[in-house]
């Protein structure tokens, strides 16, 4: 049975919300008010099911942050069977505060203005979300409250219901290993390594007609 999605899971192991709170975290893409992982459907250039893991987390942040086909190779890969299809998703530990996350929404209205492909444009926002607090979501099926500094409330994709008990499990093993960022302009070869860069240095452009 074909491999028809794959997606990234991006973990920050100590995760400092600057109030005395440091424990793991995940950073979440979400679609309305629904978090999920960096992830999407495969495409038909896609070499390897990290290839398409690597596109998907490059597209869904609006180019805020690549990691390479070949680094996610190095992930731990789960592979989730549904009823006629299975998809894998790719763990990396990354420190989010080497992000600059107000870059999305910003890459987000350039990428509009340049007319953009709609798969550029499915994710409205990011959230960064301790493990925990996703755990008490997923058992209470209510809402949770973002632990940043935001007022709205967001929803858990419950495919992390199976998700969460495996990340755990290679959390516990110590599998997962540390990916850093570095910023665009200051990275020689950049493919080979995650990235942060603004919408004025990005390369695309697509057609205005």
């Amino acid at each position: 049975m074909a491999i028809k999605r794959s997606g990234v899971i991006l973990i920050d192991m100590r995760y400092d919300n600057k109030k005395g709170r440091v424990e793991p975290a995940l950073l979440l893409f979400c679609q309305g008010n629904v978090c999920s992982d960096g992830g999407g459907q495969r495409d038909n250039d896609d070499k390897t099911d990290a290839h398409t893991a690597s596109r998907e987390l490059y597209e869904e942040s609006c180019g805020l942050i690549y990691i390479s086909a070949e680094h996610l190779e190095n992930c731990p890969k789960f592979i989730q069977k549904h009823r006629k299809s299975r998809s894998s998703l790719y763990f990396a530990n990354i420190n989010i505060p080497e992000i600059d996350t107000s870059l999305f929404r910003s890459n987000r209205y350039a990428l509009k203005r340049q007319k953009a492909p709609q798969c550029w444009l499915e994710k409205q926002s990011i959230k960064i979300l301790y493990i925990s607090d996703v755990k008490k979501a997923l058992l209470t099926e209510e809402l949770l409250l973002n632990p940043t500094n935001e007022t709205s409330n967001v929803q858990i994709a419950k495919k992390f219901q199976i998700i969460v008990p495996i990340m755990e499990q290679y959390i516990a093993q110590n599998t997962i290993p540390t990916l850093s960022i570095s910023p665009y302009k200051n990275t020689d070869n950049f493919k080979d390594s995650p990235f942060l860069e603004s919408i004025a240095s990005f390369a695309l452009k697509f057609p205005t007609a």
